[in-house]
């Protein structure tokens, strides 16, 4: 799969993350594990931002709404404390999340994950 995937990206077709690619998704823990895997076959930390936000929008033909930051969007976005075009792991340096224009912070969203780990063991 590792290849298979190198090859879609170099040769420019578009890809979307958050799928079933790389095994089990487990919310708020799995992507984290794609973006480190899909860098490990030579995308770039921008190219799986895009695979996250526009391409998925573009694709399900929501941009006008969703995948970019905008006047009139919807307000769903993640703040982080570090640069993930520096390197792709800092998407774990979540200080926030505002979804639906609601704001979690980092200990609402600690409990959260609590709650969701907590459902698969």
């Amino acid at each position: 799969m590792h290849n298979f995937v190198r090859i879609l990206f170099e040769t420019g077709v578009p890809l979307l993350t958050e799928s079933d690619t790389y095994g089990m998704v487990i919310v708020g823990f799995s992507l984290h594990r794609e973006f480190a895997l899909l860098q490990s076959t030579g995308m770039r930390p921008y190219n799986i931002l895009l695979a996250s936000t526009v391409t998925p929008a573009r694709y399900l033909n929501t941009i006008a709404t969703e995948g970019t930051i905008a006047v009139g969007k919807n307000a769903n976005l993640v703040l982080l404390e570090k640069n993930p075009l520096k390197n792709i792991s800092n998407t774990t340096s979540i200080a926030g999340v505002l979804l639906q224009g609601q704001w979690f912070n980092r200990k609402q969203l600690e409990q959260l994950l609590t709650e969701v780990e907590s459902a698969y063991k």
